[in-house]
């Protein structure tokens, strides 16, 4: 569970509309080019629920950096499409529960950033 911000990179891969140079769960700046999409995990608490069974609630990043405002915008735009109100399931858990809880832009450099954090739960 702990290697979320990988599996969720991993998903934004397989989505065939999203165009946006590279995904990574870690900025890798040898292998970064102007447009790269960055997940983050920001929290991963765990706690039970009155009948003690066991569940997390997450929160996670996903940072869109872009030359081009247009670009990293409708790339957002598409990003939560695939996943706010939605489920990720993986092999041994299932994402839940998904929803769009901030956004935010700014620019930076030649950059345009856009980050999407999202609450969840296991």
């Amino acid at each position: 569970m702990l290697d979320i911000s990988k599996r969720i990179a991993e998903k934004i891969r397989t989505f065939d509309d999203i165009k946006h140079g590279n995904v990574y769960n870690l900025i890798q700046d040898d292998k970064a080019n102007s447009n790269f999409i960055v997940v983050e995990l920001a929290s991963l608490v765990g706690d039970y629920t009155k009948d003690y069974e066991s569940y997390y609630d997450v929160k996670f990043n996903i940072v869109i950096i872009s030359n081009q405002f247009d670009k990293g915008n409708n790339t957002s735009i598409l990003l939560n499409n695939h996943f706010e109100k939605r489920e990720i399931d993986f092999d041994d858990y299932v994402l839940t529960s998904i929803q769009l809880s901030n956004f935010s832009e700014k620019y930076a450099a030649t950059s345009y950033i856009n980050t999407l954090t999202y609450t969840a739960s296991i």
